[in-house]
């Protein structure tokens, strides 16, 4: 079961029995994370990303810092799902041949390809 979620199984490495804390943890950040930004959209009725609010709030630099390192989380996001989607992708495609392709390269073309078809 850990190995269809690779990250999950990193997780576990790390955190040990205490990975249910952890999510726990995860569960209450997003939670909270989630009602902020419901409670700055009703206060500051504007549709654009949260670099608005802090725009509003905190001045043009802060703001700008907030828009660029929500580009890159994003981005590095993007990628990640890239990859771990290439790892399944490979490996589903090394059993369905049954060919002993080496799974490192089938996992970084079909990372390339979906990243190259989503762009």
């Amino acid at each position: 079961m850990l190995e269809s979620l690779p990250l999950i199984g990193i997780a576990a490495g790390i955190a040990g029995p205490a990975l249910l804390l952890a999510f726990l943890l995860n569960g209450i950040i997003a939670t909270l994370t989630g009602l902020s930004y419901a409670e700055l959209g009703s206060a500051i009725p504007v549709a654009r990303g949260s670099y608005v609010w802090v725009k509003i709030a905190l001045g043009d630099f802060a703001g700008f810092l907030t828009g660029w390192c929500s580009w890159s989380a994003n981005s590095i996001a993007c990628a990640l799902y890239a990859v771990t989607f290439g790892a399944f992708l490979s490996k589903a495609i090394v059993r369905m041949l049954g060919a002993p392709l080496p799974q490192g390269t089938v996992a970084k073309v079909s990372s390339i390809a979906i990243i190259s078809l989503l762009t």
